[in-house]
């Protein structure tokens, strides 16, 4: 999909890039765009007449040089986070599947240039896909879909007029795809702020299908500029229908304006409809009415933007929270609804809400003890219609008998439930409801073994594990040596079920200068065999050839995805050497008998039942 969606905005773009080189005034302007283009990638055949009145030109324009294309339409696009997400999503396609779907893509065009008021029409066609797209089509006569498409693009059924303003219309394609669908899409045009999509429908070309999809009247206004950008979509009618699904919404509205300035990002959005209709197999499911929600931030700190992408992308969550905590950000939302029904029952007539969140400056969920310590400011209020109220109020009380939740008068004859954090606790309805003290969080749920590979004075090797949440399990491992004169040594942990480390998502350490890591097909040594073998699943590794104090515990800790196991398999082991006294004992394997791994050395079975948190 991502290639598909790739190569849509490619031919979307060089057409933009065409469209921009054609707003011509001479002919020296015309001769140096086709000089640039041929300079960037593009191979530009031109054939031009003139008279006093009149200028026309015709020619083709094909994609050469895929690679040069895109650094030249990078160049062109003004926004910053765009052209970084098309780099990025180009860069992440290989040379051979970039010369596949785009070196000989092929566009002809045509003009018209009034020579004394100098309007301009220009007509852009698709007329050719790449080379060896183009030749996958023309050898494969048995698909009728691939016909139809060949052939679609030989009679440049897809065309685009411009005129000298950037106004530009699509030509209205309706056509069949056979043993596919029907597809039409009328009056697609726009201009440099607006874009108008009257209609568009796909239907199956099945007769016992219901598959069908229709969407009218679309249109999109948008500002894009350093400091601002905007955009307000608007859609009278979408309707979906398949065979036991049909589903209908209207007059959608879609807005969003975020503002920049050298500091911070603030934004807000806007979604509303007027009415969704929903039906599964003929029977009514849903009936809801004149929505809108909405949706603010503010405070975002435009300077950490790149930094918090890469926190993400490293999977470096800590560092992402801290950022956005230390911004200050906060966030409101409020939003309306009337007259609800699900499976033809009443769920409400009239629902408002207002929230405003703020995080503390100070605060971090990694080290939280209550819910201050995440939040400066919570403050929820709920509006219902009397009768929706009553019921909940009853609903409620009728589970908890103890707590006497009731709702305040609000305006228009609606039931108000309010509730805030404050600084010395939580209100509902301006009633504390509960103590700052009861706001703190239970300790988390974890395990520690203290007497696994444990001799009789009190050291060996260890583990203690906690639920983090996200389907992440955090695992701590410990080794006390009884050796009494040490040169080297450390953990040794393994893996059963893993190959390679994607499962491990952080390694933390205060006493190895490294972690290692070795997946299955590494090359590891065996103790039995006393030689080097090839390893059959993940293998993780703490070792310090330089450690001289026993009283020093040896330590690493492993944060892994558990995400569809049930019980996470461990294979422990830990060990020392004496190089340095041959009088003291020379070395130390803990556990010292037991099952074998495939190093074979004794290892302790650490298994972890998984339960979800």
């Amino acid at each position: 999909m991502k290639k598909i969606i790739l190569g849509i905005i490619a031919i979307l773009v060089v057409i933009i890039a065409v469209v921009v080189g054609f707003k011509i005034k001479s002919d020296s302007l015309i001769k140096a765009k086709i000089e640039e283009l041929n300079n960037n990638g593009f191979l530009v055949t031109h054939k031009q007449t003139s008279n006093y009145l009149k200028t026309n030109g015709n020619g083709q324009i094909e994609v050469i040089y895929p690679e040069k294309v895109a650094l030249y339409i990078f160049s062109k696009i003004k926004n910053e986070e765009i052209k970084k997400a098309l780099e990025k999503e180009f860069n992440s396609v290989s040379l051979y599947e970039k010369e596949k779907f785009f070196e000989g893509i092929t566009f002809d065009y045509d003009f018209l240039i009034n020579n004394l008021s100098m309007d301009v029409n220009t007509n852009i066609y698709l007329s050719k896909l790449s080379k060896k797209n183009m030749y996958l089509l023309a050898n494969n006569p048995n698909s009728q879909a691939d016909t139809w498409l060949l052939n679609f693009v030989k009679d440049k059924k897809l065309k685009v007029t411009i005129d000298r303003n950037a106004n530009y219309k699509l030509a209205d394609i309706d056509t069949v795809i056979p043993n596919l669908m029907f597809l039409t899409i009328r009056g697609l045009e726009g201009n440099s702020k607006n874009m108008k999509l009257p209609l568009v429908k796909l239907s199956s070309t099945d007769n016992s299908a219901k598959d069908f999809l229709q969407l009218d009247n679309l249109n999109l206004d948008y500002i894009f500029d350093d400091k601002k950008e905007v955009s307000d979509l608007t859609i009278q009618n979408f309707e979906f229908q398949s065979s036991d699904l049909s589903f209908n919404i209207k007059n959608v509205v879609i807005k969003s304006n975020t503002e920049k300035d050298e500091l911070n990002v603030s934004g807000k959005s806007e979604i509303s409809f007027d009415e969704i209709h929903a039906k599964k197999y003929d029977e009514e499911i849903a009936n809801l009415k004149k929505t809108s929600l909405n949706f603010v931030v503010d405070k975002l700190p435009i300077k950490k933007l790149d930094e918090i992408t890469k926190y993400l992308e490293d999977e470096n969550y800590q560092e992402y929270l801290k950022s956005l905590f230390q911004s200050g950000i906060s966030v409101s939302s409020n939003g309306s609804a009337t007259n609800y029904m699900i499976k033809n029952q009443k769920i409400f007539d009239t629902l408002k809400y207002e929230l405003s969140l703020g995080l503390n400056k100070n605060g971090s969920i990694e080290d939280a003890k209550n819910i201050k310590d995440i939040f400066e400011t919570i403050k929820l209020a709920i509006d219902l219609d009397n009768d929706t109220a009553l019921n909940v109020k009853n609903l409620l009380n009728l589970k908890q008998p103890d707590s006497k939740v009731d709702f305040m008068d609000a305006p228009n004859n609606l039931k108000r439930f309010e509730a805030e954090l404050k600084n010395d606790g939580v209100y509902v309805n301006n009633k504390k409801v509960l103590d700052e003290k009861e706001l703190v969080f239970p300790e988390k749920k974890s395990f520690n073994d203290t007497t696994l590979g444990q001799n009789d004075t009190g050291k060996g090797v260890f583990y203690d594990y906690e639920f983090i949440g996200n389907n992440l399990l955090k695992v701590n491992f410990k080794y006390l040596t009884n050796l009494e004169v040490i040169s080297s040594g450390g953990i040794s942990v393994s893996f059963p079920q893993l190959t390679d480390a994607t499962r491990i998502k952080k390694h933390s350490t205060k006493s190895f200068d490294k972690i290692n890591f070795y997946n299955a097909g590494s090359e590891i040594w065996n103790g039995g065999l006393q030689k080097n073998v090839i390893s059959s699943y993940l293998l993780v590794e703490g070792w310090d050839e330089n450690w001289t104090d026993t009283a020093i515990e040896k330590e690493f800790s492993l944060v892994i995805d558990v995400k569809d196991l049930d019980v996470l398999e461990i294979n422990l082991r830990a060990g020392a050497l004496n190089d340095v006294d041959i009088k003291a004992k020379a070395y130390e394997i803990v556990p010292e008998t037991g099952d074998l791994d495939q190093q074979n050395y004794p290892i302790e079975i650490a298994d972890i039942e998984i339960v979800t948190h």
